[in-house]
């Protein structure tokens, strides 16, 4: 990642009194009521870029043998050292004074480095031009402290004889054809079977570690686990969540969203004609039909659903088309991928999708940042138009820390479940953050309990109860109901994909960033009660369409301001200027792309 990261802003503000939540309710709309919201969206522009005082580096750098300051502490000894690593392998590891965009452009010019990651703060890990060029990078005023990175510190200490499913981290100065030769190497490691893709690999049966670890072609490997679907419990509770936010008008035309999951009925009446795209290459299996529990049909109407069959059981965003990607392999019901995830969604992005809804995660390594996790904020920041919602997944213990990864990414949506009711409160499954490195996840959470959606024709052995009115041509019911951080995923996918249409249709921002779509859902999220937010059980608080677009509090309406384009620069402050009463309350959401 460069150190000049893009920046976003989304301000509500109220001139008359304290910002609060607001209560989505179903009332009449004037036919006007869009363009009266989107007179109150105004861009803004900076008064002024000034200096600005940088903050204390932190020097510490984070192994799997421990955390250090090199010119502090005494180096951990890892699994596998050698000093002399970076002469076969070009890999080492950089610290400046100062962690500042500039400080990085002026190494990479100065000495020819290929940036391959950041180590946290101002440490890199680079592949050298040149061996003999670490002893003169060593002298230079501007590098606090530079050295071999150890093979040892390449493997995760998760990572032993025993293991014999690995994710590892390709270097990105890899050329496809480098990959394809990568992965036929790692068989010959004693691998069973390997491939790898951009961003990641995944490795399965027992290979060699030491010829791993000393491999300059991979940065990082980490036990893999299975995906795992989403969902707590199955309701049979007729109806759908008050949260469709109807009366204003949006539906998500225009909008292309797309959707990994078990596969789907494309036949199904809510959802003919509106299907873009139904592709099997990253699945397991070529059929793309959804025949063990109809999981990804039911997300898929839960998102865009038109309600053909039964109006109660109408999605989120019914006027918008839907990219299918199936993974479930029919024969046996397991759910996996193949290819790594930068490129599943990197097609996704070819097809015209820029918000994407993966109601899954992986079972195992909980809240902690993984490979996946890293390839989607590497995509989102090659992509910056594209943001994935992910689910942070269900535990009925509530324990802490036990989002699922790849949730845990810093560019995405991490969604938890709220009840479904107008008042709502957070499931008692939804699983509960934060982070293992401390960051707030969930970010959101969506109601996700008891939402009557789309049932596969094809299903045979239906993961909800029979809901809504309307059957098959076979007999089977057309809608089930189910609950889980799926659902509430899938809910959010679609909110998101109306709050797009908005800024598109309404506002006139012809293409608005990830950051920007996530920085207004988190402004406009609703407080479900839990103290202190951002908090670890809700987030920022439960999406809200309705409180996005057209914020309000005690009648008095928002005005909001956004910037789009804003880049910020290690060293610098942007200031912007607005006249407001001092009476009044201000709320202030900023994210940057990582």
């Amino acid at each position: 990642m460069l150190a000049a990261q893009r920046s976003f802003f989304i301000l509500a503000v109220m001139l008359l009194a304290p910002m609060a939540s607001a209560v989505d309710n179903q009332v009449v709309i004037e036919s006007d009521l869009l363009d009266d919201a989107a007179m109150k969206w105004h861009a803004m522009e900076p008064l002024d870029t000034i200096h600005s005082p940088l903050k204390n580096v932190d020097y510490r750098i984070n192994t799997p043998a421990g955390i250090f300051d090199p010119l502090v502490d005494e180096i951990p000894k890892s699994r596998l050292d050698d000093s002399n690593d970076f002469r076969t392998t070009g890999m080492a590891v950089v610290q400046l004074q100062h962690h500042t965009g500039d400080a990085l452009y002026n190494l990479v010019d100065e000495y020819g480095v290929f940036v391959l990651d950041n180590l946290g703060s101002s440490t890199w890990l680079v592949r050298l031009s040149h061996p003999n060029d670490l002893s003169v990078i060593q002298s230079d005023d501007s590098i606090r402290w530079a050295g071999a990175m150890m093979p040892g510190w390449r493997i995760s200490s998760d990572v032993d004889s025993y293991s014999d499913y690995i994710a590892a981290i390709p270097a990105v100065d890899l050329n496809p054809e480098s990959l394809d030769t990568l992965a036929l190497d790692l068989v010959k490691m004693g691998a069973d079977e390997a491939w790898c893709g951009f961003h990641l690999c995944e490795i399965k049966g027992s290979i060699n570690l030491e010829s791993l670890s000393r491999d300059g072609r991979v940065i990082w490997a980490e036990e893999a686990h299975e995906m795992r679907l989403t969902n707590a419990v199955a309701g049979a509770i007729v109806g759908t969540p008050e949260v469709f936010n109807s009366s204003l008008g949006l539906d998500g035309s225009g909008e292309k969203i797309s959707f990994t999951d078990t596969g789907i009925d494309q036949d199904h009446p809510d959802i003919i004609g509106r299907i873009a795209g139904v592709y099997t290459q990253f699945g397991l299996d070529p059929s793309p039909a959804d025949s063990n529990g109809g999981h990804g049909t039911h997300v898929a109407l839960t998102i865009a659903g038109d309600g053909s069959g039964d109006s109660s059981s109408v999605g989120i965003a019914p006027g918008a088309n839907i990219v299918a990607y199936a993974l479930e392999h029919d024969p046996t019901g397991v759910f996996g991928r193949i290819g790594s995830i930068y490129d599943m969604l990197s097609h996704a992005e070819q097809e015209g999708s820029r918000v994407a809804v993966n109601a899954w995660g992986l079972n195992g390594n909980y809240g902690a940042y993984t490979a996946d996790s890293r390839s989607l904020d590497v995509f989102v920041h090659d992509n910056p138009d594209f943001l994935p919602l992910f689910s942070a997944g269900d535990d009925p213990n509530q324990n802490a820390s036990k989002v699922m990864a790849p949730s845990t990414a810093k560019n995405v949506l991490s969604i938890g479940a709220s009840t479904t009711s107008p008042s709502g409160s957070v499931a008692n499954f939804s699983a509960n953050g934060p982070s293992l490195d401390g960051r707030v996840k969930p970010d959101l959470v969506a109601p996700g309990v008891s939402i009557c959606s789309g049932r596969a024709q094809e299903a045979a052995i239906p993961v909800g109860f029979s809901c809504g009115t309307g059957t098959h041509s076979n007999g089977n019911n057309l809608y089930m109901s189910l609950s889980g951080s799926s659902q509430a995923t899938a809910v959010a996918g679609g909110s998101v994909s109306l709050i797009r249409e908005f800024m598109r249709e309404e506002v006139g921002i012809s293409t608005p960033t990830a950051s920007l779509l996530k920085a207004a859902s988190i402004n406009g999220a609703l407080d479900l009660g839990v103290a202190n937010i951002p908090n670890s059980q809700e987030g920022w608080g439960q999406i809200s369409v309705s409180n996005t677009v057209m914020p309000s509090y005690n009648g008095n309406d928002l005005n909001t301001f956004h910037d789009n384009s804003r880049t910020l620069s290690a060293g610098f402050s942007t200031l912007y200027q607005f006249d407001i009463d001092p009476s009044s309350g201000i709320d202030i959401t900023l994210h940057g792309q990582m």
